[in-house]
């Protein structure tokens, strides 16, 4: 990824500059996460997903501030991990689905945080 999709990375990411290389990182080692860990990596991608979607308690009121971006990104990662691992896992991807369209009904595509621009140089 370029020096400036980086910066584009970073300033989208607003109060969490570590979260888009830590998800882009666990994305491409996805392989490499050993299957006692997956599970628990599924649950904690799940929350920030689905960390703007009118969730109540006081831990996840924190993560509230995630952009659309970021949580876009969570999917995203959610699914590079598992197809990584599916001979190995049978886990039920349907919330990751049902946020990624929840979230696509919020993105607005031209916003500075827009998730094209930074996630194309990864491809």
């Amino acid at each position: 990824m370029s020096s400036e999709a980086d910066g584009m990375l970073v300033a989208a990411s607003g109060g969490h500059p570590l979260l888009g290389p830590c998800l882009k990182g666990l994305a491409k080692f996805s392989h490499l996460i050993d299957l006692d860990y997956i599970g628990d990596l599924m649950s904690y991608l799940k929350r920030l997903a689905g960390a703007g979607s009118g969730s109540s308690s006081s831990a996840e009121k924190h993560l509230k501030c995630l952009t659309v971006t970021e949580r876009l990104h969570c999917c995203i990662v959610a699914f590079k991990v598992m197809r990584s691992n599916l001979d190995a896992l049978n886990v039920d991807l349907q919330g990751f689905f049902v946020q990624l369209y929840n979230l696509i009904l919020e993105y607005r595509p031209g916003s500075i945080g827009n998730f094209e621009a930074s996630s194309s140089e990864e491809r």
